[in-house]
């Protein structure tokens, strides 16, 4: 794997940042490996300053291809960006790591959504994502219960929180509503919901892990429709 870190004159990087970025991606790709056996060289892993992150975390990362992870964090933040690497990076690159065995494994899966006002789509060239709502809330569910699997000890950003919803019929809602807009149903719907696509997709790999006896690991290749049934939805993606 390799490490790649982009700065200008005036976004140095530190060499605290550097050494804890390197300490961090050795530990955490070891254990992905043990974990993903598909997960293999080339990756790059590239490391810059931004200001136009997540807003909770002050880092973001970002799957560009299923090789390349870019993996940004906000300088200006209280918690300097050695800090916020040590406390977020594992995470992020594991979370990134199953969206990356997955869309080689899986001839319709894509690296993470990117919305037209995305801070990498702003500066980085993206691949376009399906619009399948249900697709994407399966990828998701599944990248972030192999994170909480590998990073037990971390706390999350807690989107694919269900508990106390009416997790169910919002699962029938988002299956109906076939393709719609990611923004909307995986942060910020019109009516007030936020992360109903995240709850959506940690319900239903939750359920099908159930069921099965799997894991997200074991379900890395796993077509969507097939972790569906494994939760007990039947459907087939809709029309263009």
């Amino acid at each position: 794997m390799q490490i790649q870190f982009l700065e200008t004159h005036a976004t140095p990087i530190s060499h605290e940042l550097r050494a804890v970025v390197a300490d961090v991606l050795a530990v955490a790709s070891a254990d992905v490996r043990a974990a993903l056996p598909g997960f293999d060289d080339p990756f790059v892993v590239t490391v810059r300053h931004d200001r136009r992150v997540n807003a909770v975390t002050g880092e973001m990362g970002r799957l560009v291809t299923d090789r390349w992870l870019d993996w940004a964090v906000d300088p200006d933040r209280e918690s300097r960006p050695a800090d916020i690497a040590r406390s977020r990076l594992r995470s992020s690159f594991v979370h990134e790591s199953h969206h990356a065995v997955r869309a080689r494994l899986v001839a319709d899966a894509k690296p993470n959504p990117i919305g037209p006002e995305s801070p990498v789509d702003r500066s980085l060239l993206v691949p376009v994502r399906t619009d399948w709502l249900i697709q994407i809330a399966v990828e998701e569910g599944l990248a972030t219960r192999f994170e909480q699997d590998l990073c037990p000890d971390e706390a999350g950003l807690g989107w694919g929180d269900y508990a106390g919803t009416p997790i169910a019929a919002w699962t029938e809602e988002l299956v109906a509503a076939g393709r719609g807009s990611y923004v909307d149903w995986f942060f910020d719907l019109p009516d007030g919901r936020q992360h109903v696509g995240y709850r959506v997709g940690a319900y239903v790999v939750d359920e099908a892990i159930r069921r099965s006896g799997r894991t997200a690991a074991d379900l890395v290749g796993a077509p969507v429709v097939e972790v569906l049934a494994l939760a007990g939805i039947a459907v087939a993606a809709p029309a263009r």
